[in-house]
């Protein structure tokens, strides 16, 4: 009874209960698939995004030139589709066939998901700060400054200018791929760090590190693509430093999320401690709630007794033969008037022995 009445006060008062449960006491099934959708869009985006990019994505095979210029036979002049080597771009099934494909995903997939999330947030943006737009929309804005709530579609734009990077860039030389996908992390590091749009410092700041340990990687990887002969030492060495930076990286942030969760962890176990602890002062749960008919009837005479009769008060034997005694009266009576003897049953203790 204690546990139902504390579940039932937590779940008026809005606490002991979980995030889900008040948000499907409070929205509709509608906005709850809604936000479901949205969030599944923005989990597939990145690889949506790319799989819509690569229908535009050539690779040039033979240029036509060289010694032998008479035996390079794959020349096509937009280069051969990366998704089938044995297609020549933007001529024939490419051009029939997949480019419509492609406008309709990159409009659909690439470019939907951002103009949606700006879309809802200039819709929403006097409203931010409702209780409904916050259980609907809240992932969307909650982490970023309130001046910077749209800022959710510049990072889907970010991650699309990064996969574009990554898709268009395999028609490149090596080299070239690392160059722009560093060029491409540091205007991003730039942008994020000059308008800081998130909510606290140290998200920002820990948005910044893994930038710089991104961009820092591939810097050194270079080593390996510009310098052929590199000696062994120095490529090992080169090898170490990519490594532990990137370990170093994962493990500041498993430190940082223990420390964030120690104190919550804490805190619980506090409680359920002091949850303990209230019970065990409480005392067993009166006889009325475990002792059945008997229990409940002994309880009740034993109120009469107490408040009743002031001279038995302070007598729990009395209360008890008493409430015995009422139980055996109550089952005589029923069988007097059911027709069978009024014989207590076997194990039934008669008022003498009860006295």
């Amino acid at each position: 009874m204690r546990r139902l009445t504390t579940s039932l006060s937590g779940a008026a008062s809005g606490k002991g209960t979980s995030v889900f449960h008040r948000m499907d006491a409070t929205m509709k099934l509608s906005h709850q698939l809604g936000m479901l959708f949205l969030i599944g869009v923005f989990i597939m985006y990145p690889g949506w995004a790319n799989a819509s990019l690569s229908i535009f994505a050539c690779y040039t095979v033979d240029e036509g030139t060289g010694p032998y210029a008479d035996r390079q036979q794959a020349t096509a002049y937009w280069g051969y589709w990366i998704r089938d080597m044995n297609t020549a771009c933007y001529t024939g099934i490419h051009m029939a066939v997949w480019m419509p494909v492609g406008i309709a995903c990159a409009i659909i997939l690439c470019l939907a998901p951002p103009v949606t999330s700006f879309a809802i947030m200039l819709s929403y943006r006097k409203r931010l700060e409702d209780p409904t737009v916050e259980r609907r929309f809240g992932f969307l804005y909650k982490r970023y400054k309130h001046d910077r709530y749209w800022w959710e579609g510049v990072l889907q734009l970010q991650e699309l200018t990064l996969v574009a990077v990554e898709v268009f860039a395999r028609a490149l030389d090596t080299a070239q791929q690392a160059l722009l996908m560093l060029v491409a992390f540091m205007v991003i590091a730039v942008m994020n760090s000059a308008l800081a749009p998130l909510r606290t410092h140290l998200m920002g700041l820990l948005e910044f590190v893994s930038l710089s340990v991104l961009s820092l990687t591939v810097a050194l990887s270079l080593y390996f693509i510009v310098s052929p002969d590199l000696k062994p030492g120095s490529a090992d060495t080169i090898g170490a430093m990519i490594v532990v930076i990137n370990v170093g990286l994962f493990v500041g942030f498993a430190v940082l999320i223990v420390r964030k969760s120690i104190p919550k962890l804490l805190g619980k176990l506090q409680g359920i401690l002091h949850a303990r602890q209230q019970a065990a002062a409480a005392g067993p749960a009166p006889a009325s709630m475990s002792g059945g008919f008997e229990g409940a009837v002994s309880a009740g005479v034993s109120k009469q007794v107490m408040y009743g009769n002031n001279q038995i008060a302070s007598e729990p034997a009395t209360t008890r033969a008493v409430g015995r005694d009422v139980v055996i009266a109550v089952r005589k009576h029923i069988d007097e008037e059911g027709g069978a003897s009024t014989t207590p049953a076997p194990g039934t203790p008669s008022n003498n022995q009860t006295m």
